[in-house]
């Protein structure tokens, strides 16, 4: 299992608030399509619109996506997308998001044919990483869910999603109420 054991009450909550983030990520997961892009901080700044509607969480999320590309590349070979990642105050819960290039962006040594945006508040709530560790792992070990999210096929990555995550935490969220 994906934590180590707890008291009763404490598990039981922990069953809820992992249920909850599970439920919120899906529910908010988004697939958008973007006109040609030209560099990575075009991608940043959809990716950063993606989950914010105001200036203020637009320009929080940029800054966190451009910090991180600054400390390493964040292009994944094999997937042929970028993963724009962090923690930050402009998102209420965990969020995965899919920027479609309507042509790929082709760079020195890459094609990015996609961009996979993940998104984490940054209190330090112990199941947003957990979930969002999984969500990457799933990324990874599911060629399935990367094909429904490059065909916009929002429901169908949500279903796998959903299968995997409810899988992977089973045990978790299907403990028994505490007598």
């Amino acid at each position: 299992p994906p934590r180590t054991q707890a008291a009763p009450q404490t598990d039981v909550r922990y069953a809820g608030a992992l249920s909850a983030c599970i439920v919120e990520l899906l529910d908010n997961l988004v697939i958008q399509d973007v006109p040609t892009p030209r560099s990575r901080r075009d991608f940043i700044r959809y990716a950063a619109r993606l989950f914010c509607d105001t200036p203020r969480g637009i320009q929080s999320v940029q800054a966190v996506l451009l910090r991180r590309e600054g400390l390493g590349d964040t292009f994944l070979p094999p997937l042929r997308a970028l993963l724009l990642h962090g923690k930050t105050d402009a998102v209420p819960g965990c969020r995965l998001g899919y920027l479609r290039p309507a042509t790929p962006l082709a760079e020195t040594g890459a094609v990015i044919e996609g961009v996979i945006v993940m998104l984490a508040p940054a209190g330090p709530e112990l199941v947003w990483q957990q979930v969002m560790q999984e969500v990457s792992a799933i990324l990874v070990d599911r060629p399935a869910l990367l094909n429904a999210l490059r065909a916009g096929d929002r429901t169908g990555a949500v279903r796998l999603l959903e299968t995997d995550l409810s899988r992977r935490f089973c045990y978790e969220l299907s403990r028994p109420l505490p007598p």
